[in-house]
């Protein structure tokens, strides 16, 4: 049965041009699975440029038309409350990434593009903040959405009417055909001194993860034929500079890679901003991401991060998985896999639920916070809120849950059940009162006036999350705790 979510096969009669240097030698890559050499992902020819070593699906640019259509109608379903969800989260990573540019331009009117703007809500955050927002989309029905929910009129290719004070292209580069044409031609349509915000998922980097947050345990989705440039950061920052943009700042742990970039001098010849990668070398990691992958398929995790170290889903299949009940076995496997994976969002959001549930709320704080700085996200401030509620902290405990309130309205009723419970355990003014008198004349002190609780802190009894089954480590340790519990109030 055909998936609806896979563009059609376009195999080109004649090789393909490389979008980075324009050569047209390849190497196709070959997996060894058993059967003799066959092609790496099942569903599609990858291949890499000899000549500067970019990798991409192979596709006939002349069928550009037969791909559009299957952007309008087929690529996404109709949108539903998990895109107002996931699109919140996205706001949020560009509210963090951008702010020292939001902070600067506050009070002004800008210009603000979006290619490939799904269902707006890039700019109507931007329109939010009092800017002028224009946008393309292919897809119809996200389109509606955008006209009717949002009130933004979208159309199939960004106005030209307009020069831009920013341009944003989020997650859509690596859809694109001859993405160095169409990046060139966005570059024409900023405004003096304009920029550009561009993310796509990043490959062959320091870790084998899928920078959406699913599970990499497959390598065909892993390497979606939908994602026609397999963007290394190398492969990216060249076509950059062939298009005559400049990074101003970049990120690499957030959501794939993300760089804010403006115009440069002008574009100049290959051999002053080409960056050549040895396709052998890209063609023996993909393969090594292949094979490490079928091992982890295969529960053999161990001689999975033996083959990729910086393998986080892995590592946490161990530790969650076949490793569930000995926390001396997982205390001694975070300790190595933390010197594999130490700056990965996926990994610290575990480690720092797995610290919640044995206890030490400080180390628990300290990785939830981490993440959420770079990466925030309703569930990980509902957890950070647990964790401050169980160290007593409770102004962080409530303010923990507002923001996961905010993120998410599925959030309001389980966060305010928590902020009430803090609210009706914390003494009152007169309370407090009282217990600093008979604090100063070494009184006993009244019945509920002990600090923020009203409990002994040595009888309070921690309400843990329970491991959630399966052996992947996604979401393993999301399972809430009563707030009415004994000892889950601050």
């Amino acid at each position: 049965m055909k998936n609806s979510n896979d563009a059609p096969s376009l195999n080109p009669k004649e090789p393909m041009r490389c979008y980075v240097c324009d050569a047209k030698e390849w190497h196709v890559v070959l997996a060894e699975k058993g059967r003799g050499p066959e092609p790496v992902h099942s569903q599609s020819k990858i291949q890499i440029c000899k000549g500067c070593g970019s990798a991409v699906h192979e596709v006939d640019v002349s069928k550009e038309e037969k791909i559009k259509e299957f952007y309008r109608k087929e690529y996404r379903p109709k949108p539903n409350i998990a895109n107002l969800i996931t699109t919140t989260h996205k706001i949020n990573y560009i509210r963090v990434f951008l702010k020292d540019f939001l902070q600067k331009n506050q009070g002004k009117q800008l210009v603000v593009g979006d290619v490939g703007a799904a269902t707006g809500y890039v700019l109507n955050f931007f329109r939010g903040l009092g800017h002028k927002v224009s946008g393309s989309e292919l897809t119809l029905t996200y389109r509606r959405m955008a006209e009717h929910y949002y009130g933004i009129p979208l159309a199939e290719e960004l106005e030209t009417k307009h020069k831009y004070d920013l341009i944003v292209i989020y997650h859509v580069l690596e859809h694109l055909m001859e993405p160095d044409k169409k990046l060139a031609h966005y570059v024409t349509l900023l405004n003096e001194g304009g920029k550009m915000l561009i993310a796509t998922p990043e490959w062959f980097s320091n870790y084998l993860d899928d920078s959406s947050g699913l599970p990499a345990n497959s390598f065909d989705v892993l390497f979606h034929k939908n994602h026609i440039n397999l963007f290394s950061a190398t492969s990216l920052q060249n076509l950059f500079r062939k298009a005559g943009l400049r990074v101003i700042k970049e990120d690499h742990i957030q959501y794939g890679q993300t760089y804010f970039l403006e115009k440069s001098e002008g574009v100049r010849e290959p051999s002053e901003w080409l960056t050549k990668e040895g396709w052998e070398d890209i063609n023996k990691t993909m393969l090594s991401h292949e094979y490490a992958i079928r091992l982890h398929s295969a529960g053999k995790f161990r001689e999975a991060v033996e083959i990729v170290p910086r393998f986080p889903e892995a590592w946490l299949a161990q530790i969650f998985g076949s490793n569930s009940k000995d926390v001396a076995k997982q205390t001694d496997i975070f300790e190595i896999a933390s010197k594999h994976c130490s700056e990965n969002g996926r990994f610290i959001t575990a480690r720092g639920q797995w610290h919640y549930q044995q206890g030490r709320m400080a180390k628990a704080i300290e990785d939830l916070s981490k993440v959420v700085s770079f990466k925030p996200a309703e569930d990980l401030y509902m957890f950070l809120g647990y964790a401050y509620a169980q160290s007593g902290k409770s102004d962080e405990a409530m303010q923990a849950f507002s923001i996961a309130c905010s993120m998410d309205p599925r959030k309001w009723a389980e966060a305010q059940g928590w902020m009430l419970n803090i609210s009706s355990d914390r003494p009152t003014w007169d309370e407090r009162i009282l217990a600093e008198a008979a604090s100063r004349l070494k009184l006993p002190k009244p019945g509920n006036a002990t600090g923020q609780t009203g409990q002994n802190p040595e009888s309070i009894t921690l309400a843990q999350p329970d491991v959630a089954k399966g052996q992947t480590g996604q979401n393993h340790l999301l399972a809430k705790p009563d707030p009415r519990a004994e000892g889950a109030t601050a």
